[in-house]
């Protein structure tokens, strides 16, 4: 009994005996019992393909030692049929791309099952298989140019069952799906074929697995127009536009910074400038024939001014060419200089950062101008203080405060009648690229005042006086038109207050002259009544005496110190005198009394110059006449036992007076109307001139 069994590798009874799931005479093929494996290929060599070797080893399931089984490898990797005197058929493994999309150039040939890294990639055969998912063959599956292992750190484990962390995908050319390919974005982690654990972070921008490397809203192939991972080309070939430039390229397209949030400097994000602004990529890659961002042209500053309305040859006002009241239709300035928002601090050119306009003064940073009334929109603007402009590329492009001197949406700041350039030619700001200060406006007229000269009347009104009841000197009602504009009255004919006239006479300019216009000039006449009191009253703000006496509206309302009269009426007491007469004669009589000594006689009479002018508003005083007709013409025998003219029983039918050329003095041959006796005869001046047949008026002492 007995016999010995078969215990040793090979078995006879057992096809397979390293159950590696190639038959023993399969790993076998020479057929003479022995194992010639020839040269294990490593990540450095191929395995030893000759006709005298090659052989995997029939008692080793896993012959290379790379964790797959010889069954494992022959069935997915390949060396199929095997010939008894060839051996396994080798592949070709493929190398690592050269040309980003084609595949590397092919390796030398292997075995599989006798090479633990058959594409000499870095990666064994197994890793590959069970753990990266990536072709053993191919060095470089997804053909970016990074080999398999340079798109991997290795964390742990050891050669050839490592563990890994993806740093880009070796799977897919462009990880973070960004239009830049893996390779521009990374040069690899160095993993290589160190059949170690380590390999380098993707630590330098842009990154190949963050779509946006900087964080701005725009992928990183959008701003890299061109796919080289740098701005323009190697860095160069565009210039960031700052205040007064537009930006500029001496490449074929448009390109923002995929490493700078904010390529311009301006404190807005290259996204936020799209989105808000404008000038977006260029759609349609990759049959787009340039690629890039779109250009957006920026408005300019207005240039079409208010038009006055006034009469036609009326003087002309700022900005006009007649008085007011004013119009003005505003209209868009011309198109500027392309540009691209986010390769510009300032893209309108207007003073103000693209960043300013949008999140400090929300003028429009596309139009110079936002309301189109001729100024820029910093022109409206002081800059008191925050951050100023620091000039590069990128710049610090400004983030200020500021005061409104005028509105940049209003045309008309302060709502009166006049529009914002005519009232300030701006602060200037728009010249101090990005820096603080500004002019003030302090010259008259204001553009945030509606009343600059305090005067009641609104800058630019047009304003038609038309007192009621007050009649011309033909009969017609009393309008004049005032424009509290930009005409300055010329200096007056006569010093104020004002000088003894015998008949009314036209005066003209201004009393007290100044060089101010009427809507800096609260008293534009001069007369020392402002013009909102003259409109108030009724009287003319441009015509220091309105009716024409000689005695300015200032004296004539308030008195002056003597007696106020009635600014319409040049004989206010309707006594033949007119009020300057009465009031800056040299024998002065109270202007609201006709009988100013109460001797039966006026102070004037019916007879004076006034009194037959034909001036329609003549009136005499009953106290002068015994009728209401002008002149010494007699208006018959009255018999009455006392009137209100004359005296006594003593009427005055031809209107005799006492200042009867109206002069205002005491010449010779008239009475004095300030002594109810003038020449001390104790006979009254009336009773003696209307008494007495003859007259007596040569005894008067001169």
């Amino acid at each position: 009994m007995g016999g010995v069994p078969d215990t040793t590798c090979p078995y006879v009874n057992d096809d397979d005996s390293d159950d590696d799931g190639l038959q023993d005479g399969t790993e076998g093929w020479s057929g003479d019992a022995t194992i010639t494996t020839g040269t294990i290929g490593n990540s450095t060599t191929q395995a030893d393909t000759s006709p005298a070797t090659g052989e995997t080893d029939f008692c080793d399931p896993d012959t290379d030692n790379d964790g797959l089984t010889d069954g494992e490898e022959v069935a997915l990797l390949g060396g199929l049929p095997v010939d008894s005197t060839t051996g396994f058929t080798s592949v070709v493994p493929q190398g690592v791309s050269t040309v980003f999309g084609q595949d590397g150039a092919a390796l030398t040939a292997t075995v599989p099952a006798l090479d633990d890294d058959s594409d000499n990639d870095g990666l064994s055969d197994y890793e590959e298989v069970n753990i990266t998912g990536t072709d053993p063959l191919d060095a470089d599956t997804d053909n970016d140019t990074l080999s398999d292992a340079n798109e991997l750190i290795a964390t742990g484990g050891t050669w050839p069952n490592r563990t890994f962390i993806q740093v880009s995908d070796p799977l897919d050319p462009d990880t973070d799906d960004d239009d830049l390919h893996d390779y521009i974005e990374y040069s690899g982690s160095g993993l290589g074929i160190s059949r170690g654990t380590g390999g380098t972070p993707d630590n330098t921008c842009p990154y190949v697995n963050d779509d946006d490397s900087d964080d701005d809203g725009l992928q990183d192939g959008t701003e890299d127009a061109n796919h080289d991972g740098t701005w323009g080309v190697g860095g160069v070939g565009i210039t960031v536009g700052s205040f007064g430039t537009q930006a500029v390229s001496t490449v074929t397209y448009w390109e923002t910074d995929l490493c700078n949030p904010d390529t311009d400097g301006d404190g807005l994000l290259d996204g936020e400038e799209v989105a808000l602004i404008g000038g977006g990529p260029i759609l349609g890659r990759p049959t787009r024939p340039v690629p890039g961002f779109n250009t957006v042209t920026p408005e300019g500053i207005s240039t079409v001014l208010p038009m006055g309305t006034g009469p036609a040859g009326s003087p002309p006002g700022t900005g006009n060419s007649q008085l007011g009241p004013y119009v003005f239709i505003p209209v868009a300035g011309a198109p500027i200089a392309v540009t691209i928002p986010a390769l510009d601090v300032d893209s309108d050119n207007d003073g103000l950062s693209d960043y300013e306009e949008v999140n400090i003064t929300g003028t429009d940073p596309l139009d110079q101008d936002s309301d189109n009334d001729t100024l820029m929109d910093s022109d409206e603007l002081i800059a008191t203080g925050g951050a100023v402009d620091i000039p590069g590329n990128p710049g610090t492009g400004p983030r200020r405060t500021f005061d409104q001197e005028s509105n940049p949406f209003d045309i008309n700041t302060d709502d009166d009648r006049l529009f914002d350039p005519q009232e300030y030619v701006g602060s200037g700001l728009s010249l101090l690229a990005g820096g603080l200060g500004g002019v003030r406006d302090i010259a008259c007229p204001f553009v945030n005042d509606d009343d600059s000269d305090d005067d009641s009347i609104q800058d630019g009104a047009v304003i038609v006086i038309a007192p009621a009841g007050v009649i011309t000197s033909l009969g017609i009602q009393f309008a004049v038109i005032h424009y509290e504009d930009f005409v300055d009255i010329v200096a007056a004919d006569v010093a104020h207050p004002g000088v003894v006239r015998t008949v009314p006479t036209s005066g003209y300019g201004e009393q007290n002259d100044d060089p101010l216009n009427n809507v800096c000039d609260s008293d534009s006449d001069g007369d020392g009544l402002n013009d909102g009191e003259e409109i108030a009253i009724g009287t003319d703000p441009g015509d220091w005496d309105t009716d024409d006496d000689g005695r300015n509206d200032w004296h004539e309302v308030t008195g002056g110190g003597p007696i106020p009269t009635d600014p319409f009426d040049p004989d206010t007491d309707d006594d033949g005198l007119l009020d300057s007469a009465e009031v800056f004669g040299t024998n002065p009589t109270n202007p609201l009394n006709a009988d100013t000594d109460g001797d039966g006689l006026c102070d004037g009479g019916a007879g004076t110059p006034w009194m037959i002018t034909g001036d329609a508003r003549v009136v005499v005083n009953p106290i002068c006449k015994s009728c209401n007709t002008p002149g010494f013409a007699s208006c018959g025998v009255l018999i009455r036992g006392g009137s209100a003219d004359g005296i006594g029983d003593h009427p005055n039918p031809m209107g005799l007076g006492e200042d009867e050329n109206g002069n205002g003095a005491w010449d010779a041959g008239e009475t004095d109307p300030n002594q109810y006796d003038t020449d001390g005869d104790a006979e009254g001046d009336g009773i003696e001139k209307l008494g007495f047949s003859t007259s007596r008026q040569s005894w008067i002492p001169s």
